[in-house]
């Protein structure tokens, strides 16, 4: 219903604006293949099928790591030669943060029933499922 699609378009904002900060990190880094690989990811949303869904959603756990860990390097580099840290570790504990809750938007039920994840792969996304809410 368009009741369902536009809870799931607005519970894939954050993980399409997740995946594309992501490509840009690895972009500014040099690291191509992994841009072209978030990029593909995007495109791979527009499938409805849960092996797309997990693949996200594991990209974007793993994106939260490639945050912390990139955070924590920028931290101590900024340590070591005196300047400035606390903003920096602000703004990328926060995307860290995006990134794990992008890949928490899997575990909702509007994108449970658009990528036909658990119980809604059984009973696709009939009114039945509404019933029992």
């Amino acid at each position: 219903t368009m009741k369902k699609s536009v809870a799931a378009f607005f519970a894939l904002i954050p993980v399409v604006l997740s995946l594309l900060i992501l490509a840009a990190h690895f972009m500014r880094d040099g690291r191509m293949i992994l841009v072209l690989i978030s990029l593909a990811l995007l495109i791979g949303l527009f499938y409805r099928g849960p092996i797309v869904a997990r693949i996200v959603q594991i990209t974007l756990f793993l994106g939260t790591i490639e945050w912390i860990v990139t955070g924590w390097g920028f931290v101590e580099e900024r340590l070591e030669t005196g300047e400035s840290w606390i903003r920096l570790a602000t703004i990328l504990g926060a995307v860290a943060v995006l990134a794990f809750v992008s890949g928490m938007m899997f575990c909702t039920r509007a994108l449970k029933i658009r990528y036909l994840l658990s119980e809604y792969r059984r009973s696709g996304s009939s009114d039945a499922d509404e019933s029992r809410s």
